[in-house]
């Protein structure tokens, strides 16, 4: 088979940076969501397609979170599109603030002002939380109207417990699949922004 037939497509396809902690690296397997979204250059320093992070917070946390990274990242890898799943950690240690969300935005989207980033509400546990459920409610309300975000509701995407891994908290495969899916709708869907 010849690389002529795959390099057009190669060319054309948009440039994608998923970032996020241990639901994007994919825990407990060797990749997650990122396995599942055909089409899209991925760029990240962690199998060279993602900068998903176990253990860490949207801000704060291990070496300073997401939000501490999120300029060079987006500076280093110039994607056109950012798929954002973050704040399962600070949840769970306590720190449910919305803004840290809207902070790595503001961060992103000031080095790739065209940047598209999608944001997933992070998924529930079980039995499910309705803190979870509030937490992805104020994300919503706070980033509604940001120019070139949208939200992506992969909490309602899942089915629980069916999706979620033993821990109750990651997923299995066929919820990784769910969360490429639910992305991929939002990718295609007209943007409102």
């Amino acid at each position: 088979m010849s690389n002529k037939v795959f390099l057009p497509i190669l060319l054309n396809s948009p440039t994608a940076l998923a970032v996020g902690d241990s639901l994007t690296a994919g825990f407990p397997y060797i990749e997650g969501y990122t396995a599942y979204l055909p089409g899209l250059q991925l760029r990240g320093s962690v199998m060279g397609r993602h900068e998903g992070r176990a253990g860490w917070w949207a801000a704060g946390g291990p070496e300073g979170g997401i939000l501490a990274h999120i300029a060079e990242w987006v500076q280093s890898y110039r994607p056109n599109i950012l798929f954002l799943m973050a704040g399962t950690n600070d949840y769970l240690n306590g720190e449910q603030d919305p803004q840290k969300i809207k902070a790595i935005l503001e961060a992103a989207h000031s080095v790739q002002p065209r940047l598209r980033s999608f944001v997933g509400a992070i998924p529930n546990t079980w039995p499910k939380q309705s803190a979870i459920t509030d937490y992805n409610r104020a994300v919503r309300l706070l980033i509604a109207g940001m120019p070139g975000v949208d939200m992506v509701d992969i909490e309602n995407y899942l089915t629980y417990p069916d999706d979620l891994w033993i821990d109750r908290l990651h997923l299995r495969d066929q919820g990784y699949q769910k969360i490429a899916d639910a992305f991929l709708v939002a990718l295609h869907a007209p943007h409102s922004r």
